[in-house]
């Protein structure tokens, strides 16, 4: 018989978790299961398998109180008449005592496994030791998306049920998003896409190290594809640098992949990652990335000189130097070219799949 799984994320819309979770959906489908996701919200961007549950769409008061027993309701019935045998939670789960609560009343009693997407722990595992084991130490797993997260969980609060599975993305739908319209940027550029939220994604310094490399003089732009809360704090930054005719802001885009497919390389300057996805997705278009070595992700990811640069987190002269090279050296952009697309085979859905199929299958009906 079918193993019956569900997925429980805050929606399928904007985000790489959200992204992460519809894949997994993919997979374990693919893998024979039968699968359901439920999401809190009623987005939906990203393509999934399997059977939608829509806790926001079935709740139809607007009054505060009554919305939130309503969604309880709503998401506890689900919870409970579908029969799952297991449940795969990767929403944010900041506090114990949510979570307490949606242990107790929401989920059945029946095996969990719990994804930790990012290495800032905060935002998926309470502070303190004791709620972590009082929650996660009953877990079938607690899945960790990069080595440097598991590693970083086992560390802090010394839980012996972690594992890394690693996210991933199957890359024929790249592919064929690359595809999908042609740009309309004639000049050469690199390029940044992702959230402008600087607390995170520190693009700040991607515009300071742009600024000091050779590439303006080369005529080389720097593309933002993104929006988020800082976006206007950056577009003023370019505009007191005088910057306005080499840094292009293009807003939010929900595929992003044409430009991606030709850029000359991507790039990461983030503050901290979980397993960063557009990296994944750069390299399996044959685009190579510079990145800042920031926990957690990228060093898993970027080998120098076979698929593009990685430089020390913070370092502004190493990172325009990094810019530089791939410019200026051109056997060396050549080679991490050419090893893009092939350097990230061991991240692919192939190997990911079976990690957690053999993970669900081993659970007793």
């Amino acid at each position: 018989m079918k193993k019956k799984v569900c997925i429980v994320l805050p929606s399928l819309g904007v985000g790489g978790a959200q992204r992460s979770g519809a894949v997994v959906s993919q997979m374990l489908y693919d893998a024979g299961m039968d699968v359901s996701v439920v999401i809190t919200q009623s987005d939906v961007v990203f393509e999934y398998a399997g059977t939608l549950h829509s806790v926001k769409n079935s709740v139809k008061s607007k009054n505060k109180l009554l919305k939130f027993i309503q969604t309880f309701i709503v998401f506890r019935r689900i919870m409970h008449s579908e029969k799952f045998d297991c449940i795969i939670d990767g929403r944010h789960r900041r506090t114990w005592i949510k979570q307490k609560f949606i242990e107790s009343f929401v989920y059945p009693k029946l095996p969990k496994v719990y994804i930790v997407n990012n290495c800032e722990l905060g935002i998926y595992l309470p502070s303190k030791k004791w709620m972590v084991h009082d929650i996660y130490s009953k877990a079938l797993k607690v899945i960790g998306v990069a080595n440097q997260v598991t590693e970083l969980v086992k560390e802090r609060f010394d839980l012996k049920n972690v594992q890394t599975i690693y996210n991933t993305i199957y890359p024929d739908q790249v592919i064929r998003l690359a595809n999908e319209y042609e740009t309309s940027i004639k000049d050469k550029y690199i390029l940044y896409f992702g959230r402008l939220q600087e607390n995170e994604k520190n693009v700040s310094f991607l515009i300071d190290s742009y600024a000091s490399s050779i590439l303006p003089n080369k005529g080389i732009q720097l593309l933002i594809v993104g929006t988020g809360i800082d976006e206007k704090k950056l577009k003023d930054k370019v505009f007191e640098m005088n910057l306005e005719t080499h840094i292009t802001f293009l807003g939010f885009n929900a595929n992003p992949f044409p430009y991606v497919k030709d850029a000359l390389f991507t790039t990461l300057t983030s503050h901290f990652e979980g397993f960063p996805m557009v990296l994944i997705e750069a390299l399996v278009l044959g685009t190579p990335v510079v990145a800042v070595d920031c926990p957690s992700g990228p060093s898993e990811i970027i080998r120098t000189g076979i698929n593009g640069v990685l430089t020390p987190i913070y370092d502004q002269e190493a990172y325009t130097n990094a810019l530089n090279s791939m410019i200026e050296n051109e056997n060396f952009y050549n080679n991490c070219k050419k090893n893009a697309s092939t350097s990230v085979e061991s991240f692919l859905p192939e190997k990911i799949k079976e990690q957690w199929a053999t993970l669900i299958d081993g659970i007793k009906s």
